[in-house]
């Protein structure tokens, strides 16, 4: 456990299981050591999606001081979904002098980073780098990396500063992906990568795949468009795989990018309707777990055209 605040606090996941309790504390540890040091003045954030030796949220023990609002492990939450939860925190902070906020996913690290993150940065006026290097010192081992590391994880928090400075919102919560290039990978077979988009959610139900349609220009790249016109949320994941011939097909190349497409590019998507742009570069993807490590570079940069649904 770590207290980033006097008033955050940021496990890992308590447990209920005998095997898991020779590496986590157990949920039956953690609700004594608040009732003993807090007394009532506490409530639990839990973020963790994975049911695994997940604890039930409606045990006993917890009188109902939980609030759960689960996202997949290594990527973002929506935007929405994170701003939520920010006030939530902060509505329950400023109604409660004595009270504590007990956050936690499954390590107690990206994910309970991020939401810490926006917490510091919209109760205590911090800003991303100065609040992600508050959250490093108190949670993690020296040498053990930053909080928040991920560089989706840190782009939504990104977002969240923004916002807090801006009064802006979208035309529309959904909108149509025109097109997505690929530039700089004339050296790779199109028919090899394979791109997808995803809404993010706790379970990914709605994908959407797009096909190789026609080069830009052999030196250039690859055009990519939706296979149909199905709408999609502002809040968006995007995975590109590269398959390497053999009688199986074996990824040389995985990596995914989480982004919300309003704020991505705020300063011409909230008066109009025409069709955005926006670009990412290799070096902006991650890696298989958020890892760095995403194999064969397959592009220098992917661009996106989207319009918002009318």
């Amino acid at each position: 456990m770590s207290y980033i605040t006097d008033t955050i606090l940021v496990c890992s996941c308590p447990t209920t299981s005998f095997k898991s309790s020779f590496f986590h504390n157990t949920l039956s540890d953690l609700v004594h050591y608040l009732e003993i040091h807090h007394m009532d003045q506490w409530h639990i954030w839990n973020l963790r999606a994975e049911l695994n030796d997940a604890y039930d949220v409606d045990d006993p023990l917890l009188r109902h001081k939980v609030t759960y609002t689960p996202w997949i492990d290594h990527q973002s939450p929506t935007f929405s979904q994170l701003e939520e939860t920010i006030d939530q925190i902060c509505e329950y902070l400023d109604n409660s002098s004595n009270g504590i906020a007990v956050i936690h996913c499954k390590h107690g690290k990206g994910r309970s980073g991020l939401l810490t993150i926006g917490v510091l940065m919209k109760k205590f006026k911090y800003g991303f780098d100065e609040a992600n290097k508050l959250f490093t010192i108190k949670r993690m081992r020296p040498g053990f990396g930053e909080g928040v590391s991920i560089l989706s994880q840190r782009r939504f928090a990104r977002y969240i500063e923004l916002s807090l400075r801006t009064k802006y919102e979208p035309l529309c919560p959904l909108v149509k992906i025109k097109s997505i290039r690929l530039i700089g990978c004339s050296n790779f077979d199109p028919l090899k990568i394979f791109l997808t988009a995803s809404q993010l959610a706790i379970q990914i139900e709605d994908s959407k795949t797009f096909k190789y349609s026609a080069m830009i220009d052999e030196h250039e790249g690859l055009e990519f468009i939706p296979t149909d016109t199905t709408l999609l949320p502002l809040d968006l994941k995007l995975m590109v795989q590269v398959t390497v011939s053999s009688k199986v097909p074996v990824p040389c190349t995985y990596a995914f990018i989480c982004f919300n497409l309003f704020w991505e590019t705020i300063s011409v998507s909230s008066n109009s309707y025409n069709h955005h742009y926006l670009s990412f570069t290799w070096d902006e993807w991650d890696g298989y777990k958020g890892l760095p490590k995403k194999g064969v570079q397959p592009f220098d940069r992917l661009e996106l055209e989207w319009e918002y649904a009318r």
